[in-house]
């Protein structure tokens, strides 16, 4: 990917429904840039696979998320972020709590694209359809977050800045 390296992570509570698929279409959606995407949960256990609902609706979309495991956010995972999107406000507090430096960097996905910061509701335990909709709701937002992404990308870009 070249020496310069975007991060943006994507937080929900158990990292295995909204912020998977969050990822799933950043990462599809950002491909042609140096840009890592990953995620984590405020209170996710490890290593479980993302709901059966949220890899099946990916899947029927063109998106594989199949491979996803589950991991607790830590102060460690934000060391080097650019960019956090969270899914609901007690995440940015959570997030903000541990890592206060971060303030310029942490948003709910909604604040970010101009769309209030009432977030995006969990899934988890729904139906399919929920899935359907979370997704939806998703790509909806990740459309409007691409551009914004790739001017941060490439302000960083120009200034040649680099993790160490």
């Amino acid at each position: 990917m070249g020496e310069k390296l975007f991060h943006v992570m994507v937080v929900c509570t158990g990292n295995i429904c909204r912020s998977p698929i969050g990822e799933g279409l950043l990462t599809h959606r950002l491909r042609d840039l140096p840009v890592l995407v990953d995620s984590a949960g405020t209170a996710a256990p490890e290593g479980v696979p993302a709901s059966q609902h949220g890899v099946d609706v990916c899947a029927e979309r063109g998106l594989d998320i199949s491979k996803h495991r589950s991991r607790l956010l830590t102060r460690t995972l934000l060391g080097d972020v650019d960019l956090v999107l969270v899914m609901e406000p007690y995440h940015q507090m959570e997030i903000l709590t541990m890592a206060p430096d971060l303030a310029d960097r942490v948003f709910i996905i909604t604040e970010f694209v101009g769309e209030g910061d009432e977030g995006v509701g969990d899934p988890i335990g729904a139906g399919r359809y929920a899935y359907e909709e979370t997704y939806a709701i998703l790509e909806r937002l990740t459309e409007k977050a691409d551009p914004l992404i790739r001017e941060m990308v490439n302000a960083k870009t120009q200034a040649g800045e680099t993790h160490s």
